[in-house]
C-alpha cells in the first residue's frame, strides 16, 4: 500500500564453496511480470584448512586422482614444482616428504595440498597447473634447472602471466633485461591469509648476465615480498660501468639509453 516497502533479510552463505557468483534480485508484479532486475558480483573465498600431520596421514587416496601415481621420483618432481603456490608450511612438510620418499605421505600431501584449493575438483586444479608448470619448463627452463626453479618461472607460476612482458636485449652497455608488470597482482601462495595479498601496477625486472643460459635473475621488484633493490640499474651496467662504491645506485649516464622510460612505462 505504500510507496516504498523495505525489506530485510539474509542468506547464510557459511556452506557455500568458493568461487565467483551473481546475487540477482527481480520484482515482479501480481500478473508475474518483471518490472525490475538488480545484479551484484561478489566472490566466496573460504579459508583452507591445513591438517595436522596425523589427519594428513589418515587420507584415503585409494579412490583418487594420485593413486595412479605410482612412482615416487615422478610424484617427487611434481611436488617440487609446487613450491610457487606453496605456504611456509606447505613447503617445509614437502621437503620432510622428499626426503623421506614415502610415497603413500607423498600422495596424501598431495591430495591434500590440491583439495584445500579446490576441495571438490581438485585433480582438475592440478592439471590446470601442471599445463602452466609444463609452459614454464619448456620457456624458461635451462641447463640442469626446471623452468619452475627460475626466477622468470617462479615469478610466472606464483602470479600468473603478466600484463605486459617486454624484453630489452640491446640497451647500449647494458646486459638483457626483461620487465613484467601486472595490473593487478594476486599472490597465490597466500591462501591462507586474507585479503589474498591483492597489489596493483607491480613490476618485476629480470637480467641475464652470463649471455648465455636462459637463467635470468629476478633483480629487482616493486612487489610486497619480492627483492627490492635501488641499485638494480648499476647491476644492469656492471657490463662496463663497475662502480668501487658499494651506495652509488645510479650508473654513469649512457648514450641511447631508455631504462628509466622503459621501467616506468614497459611496452
Amino acid at each position: 500500500a505504500n510507496d516504498v516497502n523495505i525489506l530485510l533479510a539474509e542468506l547464510d552463505i557459511d556452506q557455500l564453496p568458493s568461487g565467483n557468483y551473481d546475487l540477482v534480485v527481480v520484482i515482479k508484479d501480481k500478473e508475474n511480470k518483471t518490472q525490475a532486475v538488480q545484479l551484484i558480483f561478489f566472490q566466496r573465498k573460504n579459508k583452507p584448512i591445513q591438517l595436522t600431520f596425523d589427519e594428513l596421514k589418515g587420507l584415503d587416496v585409494t579412490y583418487t586422482f594420485v593413486s595412479k601415481y605410482k612412482s615416487a621420483d615422478t610424484l617427487a618432481a611434481y611436488i617440487r614444482s609446487l613450491r610457487p603456490i606453496s605456504s611456509p608450511t606447505d613447503i617445509q612438510y614437502a621437503e620432510n616428504q622428499l626426503k623421506g620418499k614415502d610415497l603413500l605421505l607423498m600422495q596424501q600431501f598431495f591430495l591434500n595440498f590440491w583439495k584445500s584449493r579446490n576441495e571438490f575438483e581438485p585433480e582438475t586444479a592440478w592439471e590446470n597447473y601442471l599445463k602452466e608448470v609444463e609452459f614454464v619448463n619448456k620457456e624458461f627452463g635451462t641447463y640442469g634447472m626446471k623452468g619452475y626453479d627460475t626466477d622468470r618461472g617462479r615469478t610466472y607460476l606464483q602470479y600468473g602471466p603478466p600484463t605486459i612482458q617486454a624484453k630489452y636485449e640491446h640497451e647500449p652497455s647494458a646486459y638483457p633485461y626483461e620487465i613484467w608488470q601486472y595490473d593487478v597482482l594476486v599472490d597465490k601462495s597466500k591462501i591462507y591469509s586474507a585479503p589474498y595479498n591483492k597489489q596493483s601496477n607491480r613490476k618485476f625486472v629480470f637480467s641475464n648476465p652470463d649471455l648465455v643460459t636462459n637463467n635470468w635473475r629476478l633483480i629487482h621488484s616493486d612487489a610486497k615480498g619480492e627483492i627490492n633493490n635501488l641499485g638494480w640499474e648499476m647491476l644492469l651496467f656492471n657490463r662496463t660501468n663497475q662502480s668501487s662504491n658499494p651506495d652509488d645506485t645510479t650508473p654513469p649516464s649512457q648514450f641511447g639509453s631508455n631504462v628509466d622510460d622503459n621501467f616506468r612505462n614497459p611496452r
